[in-house]
């Protein structure tokens, strides 16, 4: 097997922060280092869905990760802290 496309890791990554802000306490210190790292780990991902979109073994993984990518932002705005 493959390994999996970074954008695609991170994409997943970025699932995982904005569902532990999710379910984190409003105010606390984890919380508040998810909501900084958020945006940032979504840039990244948007320019490493770019890098892999050139590559033709990583091209589907890089949609499946720009699919991932956008929701992920979209439900951090709809959080209310």
């Amino acid at each position: 097997m493959k390994r999996p496309a970074d954008s695609l890791v991170l994409a997943i990554a970025n699932l995982a922060v904005v569902g532990f802000l999710y379910v984190a306490r409003r105010g606390s210190l984890p919380a508040m280092v998810a909501l900084v790292c958020v945006p940032a780990l979504f840039l990244l991902t948007l320019i490493f869905v770019l890098k892999d979109r050139r590559k033709p073994e990583n091209r589907i993984q890089s949609w499946i990760a720009l699919a991932l990518a956008i929701p992920c932002a979209a439900l951090l705005w709809s959080i209310r802290f």
